[in-house]
């Protein structure tokens, strides 16, 4: 007798699963002898979906503070700070090589 309880059980869930299938319930929260069903609507599906989105936001909030706090003072530096300095090196070479060609013309010297 419990047996067909159970399968009807089953059965019923299965219909009514797949009735509702838009909704989020659980049939797990029953009385087995007098076959009752209590359809409890699951908040904490909802509660963790919200806990999900805030978690993302968060994230995108943290990933943008990092871009205005590290990534772009990085990229002035790079621009401002090093691009100056490989000028000045353009700078130091082109002189270095006029040194170094007008040594090898007043001492007959090879370059190197």
């Amino acid at each position: 007798v419990t047996y067909n309880r159970i399968s009807w059980l089953h059965y019923v869930c299965k219909w009514r699963t797949t009735y509702m299938k838009c909704q989020f319930f659980f049939y797990f929260i029953c009385c087995i002898l007098c076959l009752i069903f209590i359809p409890v609507t699951d908040a904490s599906l909802h509660e963790f979906s919200n806990f999900l989105k805030n978690l993302e936001e968060q994230r995108e909030i943290m990933a943008l503070s990092v871009t205005e706090t590290l990534i772009k003072p990085l990229e002035k530096f790079r621009k401002e700070q090093l691009g100056a300095v490989k000028e000045e090196k353009k700078r130091f070479d082109k002189e270095t090589e006029k040194n170094y060609s007008s040594l090898e013309k007043h001492l007959n010297m090879s370059a190197k």
